[in-house]
């Protein structure tokens, strides 16, 4: 083309925004710009940021990062299928490492819920109540919250997606 760097080109973008730009203005170090020293003045000693623009042309990253994921993946399946055939030949396996058991201090009674949940407050049982012919809104309903005002006339149930209200 034989044109100079900083050479304006012609007709690039709306005549009214961007009448002429020069051949740097697109390249990828443009976009994340680096002060220039004034004429007469010294460059900055201190080393510039690598912001790694440069690196990629515009475009490709996405498809470098696509790449790499389905490479990763690949590699995955085939460790995975690897591993398999390995069980099947009965080689030896990844050995697993049973962690003991954690026990108290005092060596009698193991550290932890187990133990705390007898120590804890025994709470009330509810009084009898009296059981209600329901009928849910399916088969499959598995009511996963409950609640009634003071009354107990108007029921609210919940399962993992809805809401339901009835009175009594």
């Amino acid at each position: 083309r034989g044109s100079s760097a900083g050479a304006p080109l012609l007709g690039v973008g709306p005549a009214g925004v961007v009448p002429e730009a020069s051949e740097d203005t697109f390249a990828p170090r443009s976009y994340a710009p680096t002060p220039w020293p004034a004429e007469g003045e010294e460059e900055d000693p201190t080393p510039a940021a690598e912001t790694g623009h440069d690196v990629f042309v515009p475009g490709q990253l996405p498809w470098h990062i696509f790449r790499s994921g389905a490479l990763l993946l690949t590699g995955l399946w085939a460790l995975g299928g690897l591993w398999s055939f390995a069980q099947f030949l009965q080689l030896p396996d990844i050995p697993e490492k049973v962690l003991p058991e954690s026990v108290a201090i005092s060596g009698e009674k193991p550290a932890g819920p187990e133990w705390m949940s007898a120590a804890m407050p025994k709470v009330p049982l509810l009084p009898k109540g009296r059981r209600l012919k329901v009928r849910w809104p399916n088969e499959r309903f598995q009511p996963t919250g409950i609640s009634c005002d003071p009354q107990a006339r108007h029921f609210a149930f919940s399962d993992d997606f809805q809401l339901y209200y009835a009175r009594y």
